[in-house]
């Protein structure tokens, strides 16, 4: 996935030379952004923006258990509907809807792709202070797919010079989200007047709320069980499911 971005922005650079070119990555999007720009051989472009990207550092814990069933049992099926958990990924519940019916969303996930998401989540994490050119950062503080045990140490080993975004009440699928419109105007924001603040204040946001001690260790267990299956959203919209 990394390689075909790759190959996706040489092309277009190809075709439109003279135009700045930003990349946006939502969630693993964001991920496979990350490793991108964090290679030595990165593009040149205007600028990244990463929308709650899907980092994650897990511990042996989490990652030696799950590497063993993904190489015992590869193509098992998991669905996520024995987690003891209740995951919301956006307040709009039109959009979690559209999700659910939507015919590409999948009821289960084989063990060597949960195994598979979970290695990009932890070199995405890793790949934060190698990051190459101007780079938005947007999170949640609702946001319970990448919580902020997970995110705040990637925002803190983030390149000086790296733009930080705290959305109030965003959830992890932020452009979804009721206030999603928030979102899109800090994105066109720091594309346009990279040097203002953005519009919905969050760049002034993350300090404060850092300093609350959120993120640290111990703030929340960090290795919880992974509510990201697509099967969740059978909890998320349909009542009789759970």
């Amino acid at each position: 996935m990394v390689e075909d971005v790759r190959e996706e922005v040489t092309q277009l650079q190809q075709v439109y030379p003279h135009t700045p070119l930003y990349l946006a990555g939502e969630s693993m999007g964001g991920a496979v952004l990350m490793q991108l720009m964090a290679q030595p051989n990165a593009p040149h472009v205007a600028g990244t923006i990463l929308l709650a990207p899907a980092v994650w550092n897990f511990s042996w814990a989490t990652d030696v258990p799950l590497k063993v069933l993904a190489r015992l049992f590869p193509d098992s099926l998991v669905t996520g509907r024995e987690l003891p958990v209740h995951v919301v990924a956006s307040d709009n519940m039109l959009a979690l809807a559209r999700l659910y019916y939507d015919p590409l969303t999948l009821r289960a996930t084989r063990l060597k792709a949960l195994q598979g998401l979970v290695t990009l989540m932890k070199q995405a994490a890793h790949a934060a202070p190698h990051l190459h050119g101007p780079v938005l950062c947007v999170y949640g503080d609702h946001d319970q797919l990448v919580p902020p045990t997970a995110m705040v140490p990637v925002w803190q080993n983030m390149p000086a010079g790296t733009r930080l975004d705290l959305i109030s009440g965003g959830h992890h699928l932020l452009l979804r989200d009721r206030q999603g419109t928030r979102v899109m105007q800090d994105m066109l924001s720091w594309i346009n007047t990279p040097e203002h603040w953005l519009p919905s204040g969050g760049d002034s946001a993350v300090a404060a709320w850092l300093a609350t001690g959120v993120g640290e260790p111990g703030a929340e267990k960090q290795d919880a069980p992974l509510p990201i299956l697509p099967s969740m959203l059978d909890r998320l919209v349909l009542p009789e499911a759970r």
